[in-house]
């Protein structure tokens, strides 16, 4: 059996310091295996995804697997966003 969970959004270095807001989070697949006859958990991160928003604009976000993908006219909306 294996389940999927998302760590916190967390806050991150700017590297364009263009005054956009950068998170990120980390995916993490843990997974029971019981071949062995003892149920040992194996918890593994493959995933890291970014959230980027524009404080300029009021609450306008964008989520991509990477900082280098961002299309800063493709905003939308992110209603738990807090500062």
């Amino acid at each position: 059996q294996e389940v999927t969970l998302w760590s916190d959004w967390t806050p991150i270095l700017n590297p364009r310091n263009d005054g956009l807001i950068n998170e990120k989070r980390t995916r993490f697949q843990c997974k029971i295996d019981s071949s062995s006859g003892q149920q040992l958990p194996e918890l593994k991160s493959d995933t890291i995804m970014y959230r980027v928003c524009n404080n300029q604009e009021g609450i306008n976000c964008q989520e991509t697997d990477s900082l280098d993908n961002l299309n800063i006219d493709n905003w939308s909306s992110w209603s738990d966003y807090l500062i």
